[in-house]
């Protein structure tokens, strides 16, 4: 929350960005995304966080949208206490691994759904987060969104981190970025087709240490 007190005059309130048209016609915050609250301070904005919540969303894949924890419908011990798990802590950070087909995607990205709005987050394929990660490798004043994190103290959500084939370019890149993403604390929930033991041959035993320390661990079966 910000203080009045360090609103310009004439300004109202911090500035924000107007281009969402919700935002824009906003009766409580008049476009700019901030409300003032009877204490003296200002505070972002229930229209704001909507459009947040609007574009983190897309970082979803449409067919995943559409989840929930209420929706995934347990067919065996595992998936119920997984399902139970996040509805109870649905900010916590878990290594979620186990059979194809089991709901890997579909708890984390359900997860997510939980957390956009509250916080900054970030949903990432592997390939996604390499991608990304050698774009800021090649372009100097290029910032990766997941490095971003450390910042805002977010949740990293990646998907798959076991589809990749290693080179020494890819274990430097992934070490970097948890490694300070542990060191600051900031939230992951990682999936994986792997167990942590058998993940080691694919981004090394430094990394699955940090994700094992940080994470607790939920095995998905079919």
């Amino acid at each position: 929350m910000v203080r009045a007190s360090q609103v310009s005059p004439g300004q109202g309130c911090p500035p924000t960005s107007r281009s969402d048209d919700v935002t824009a016609q906003c009766p409580h915050c008049r476009g700019t995304g901030w409300v003032v609250v009877t204490t003296g301070r200002v505070k972002l904005c229930t229209c704001k966080i909507q459009a947040r919540k609007r574009t983190q969303l897309l970082s979803l894949s449409p067919k995943f949208r559409g989840v929930s924890l209420e929706n995934y419908h347990p067919k065996n011990e595992t998936q119920r206490v997984a399902r139970e798990r996040l509805l109870q802590e649905p900010d916590g950070s878990y290594f979620i691994f186990g059979d194809y087909g089991a709901g890997k995607t579909h708890v984390a990205s359900a997860q997510f759904k939980i957390q956009i709005g509250n916080k900054k987050v970030l949903f990432k394929t592997t390939n996604e987060l390499l991608h990304e990660l050698q774009q800021m490798e090649m372009d100097s004043e290029y910032i990766a969104p997941a490095w971003q994190l450390l910042d805002e103290r977010g949740h990293l959500f990646w998907d798959d981190a076991d589809k990749f084939k290693l080179t020494e370019f890819k274990a430097e890149a992934i070490y970097n970025l948890i490694d300070n993403l542990y060191r600051r604390q900031v939230g992951r929930t990682v999936t994986s087709n792997l167990s942590l033991r058998d993940l080691t041959d694919k981004v090394g035993p430094a990394v699955v240490r940090r994700i094992d320390d940080m994470c607790e661990v939920i095995e998905l079966r079919v």
